[in-house]
């Protein structure tokens, strides 16, 4: 069976959840089904779309209903904490550091959040990307929301088969918060090298600079969140790439394959993990740990199923 997934609401081509595209195209095609990218909503057909509505891209999605076969899947990517979404309390009390980011929008969030809602009125199944927010999301919605599990697909693995020279000690990928640049800032003034990356940074480009660095970092948006990111996570098991994370007060079902510190004990793990090189070892076997107990296992063929088409 053929499916559509929508890249058209994401901006640069979808760039931002590519991570999320390869991983849908390859698990269906190893459940024995094909995924075809589109800009464009296609009536007639199973929608797949990463949930972020705007109130123009909801009224094609409605638009695209009335079209007799006309499916949609909803990919959801958030945290409900009351009517919104990532509103997760927290003090800044480090005044200078960066404080001006999309977490902190909460007209942003409850933007998303509404229209989020009311395109679920037109889904036929609604997935999310994390096990333990899919609960929340149930309540929430009054209905089944389905886990889209990381697991290990093969097209996805990308083991490194040379001695890599990495001239980086730490490298970030995402949203720069406060707590996350005061870390960073923390490293650089402690002698150490370290590349930050925004979320718009090409594939290639942020797969050159995951091989050049020894350790990647998980970082907390703010010392409130609760919720690890298994997206974040699977990208470096997938790229055989160690990753040192904050300890958050919600585990994933990935946290087992990652070192997870708590924050007060995070800075100084970090330097002893470089210091001591215990970070080549601790690489293989997170990689090693993740292929042998997370297979496909027909995870994408019950999520198929169960849209009954």
């Amino acid at each position: 069976m053929i499916f559509k997934f929508i890249y058209g609401n994401h901006v640069n081509f979808g760039n931002g959840i590519h991570d999320t595209m390869k991983l849908l195209k390859y698990g269906f095609e190893e459940s024995g089904h094909e995924l075809h990218f589109e800009k464009n909503v296609c009536p007639g057909c199973t929608n797949i779309i990463v949930e972020l509505f705007t109130y123009d891209f909801l009224q094609r999605c409605i638009d695209a209903s009335k079209t007799p076969g006309t499916r949609f899947v909803i990919i959801a990517t958030e945290f409900i904490t009351g009517k919104t979404f990532n509103d997760f309390k927290t003090v800044d009390n480090t005044k200078n550091l960066v404080s001006a980011n999309h977490y902190e929008k909460r007209d942003y969030w409850l933007k998303r959040y509404t229209t989020f809602i009311k395109a679920t009125e037109l889904a036929c199944s609604v997935w999310h990307l994390n096990e333990i927010a899919s609960e929340k999301f149930k309540e929430e919605l009054s209905r089944d929301v389905l886990y889209m599990p990381h697991c290990y697909v093969s097209k996805l693995a990308n083991i490194c088969t040379f001695e890599r020279k990495q001239d980086i000690d730490f490298l970030f990928t995402g949203t720069l918060t406060a707590l996350r640049e005061s870390i960073l800032t923390s490293l650089l003034d402690s002698g150490y090298k370290c590349k930050f990356l925004d979320s718009s940074t090409p594939p290639l480009q942020r797969l050159s600079w995951v091989e050049r660095s020894k350790i990647a970092l998980n970082l907390k948006q703010n010392s409130d969140w609760k919720y690890s990111s298994n997206s974040r996570y699977y990208y470096h098991l997938c790229n055989d790439s160690l990753m040192i994370s904050h300890k958050c007060e919600i585990d994933c079902d990935l946290s087992i394959f990652i070192t997870e510190v708590e924050e007060t004990k995070f800075l100084e793990s970090c330097k002893e993990f470089i210091n001591s090189d215990r970070h080549v070892s601790l690489r293989k076997a997170q990689t090693e740990k993740f292929n042998d107990e997370k297979p496909n296992e027909g995870y994408f063929k019950v999520l198929i199923d169960k849209l009954g088409i």
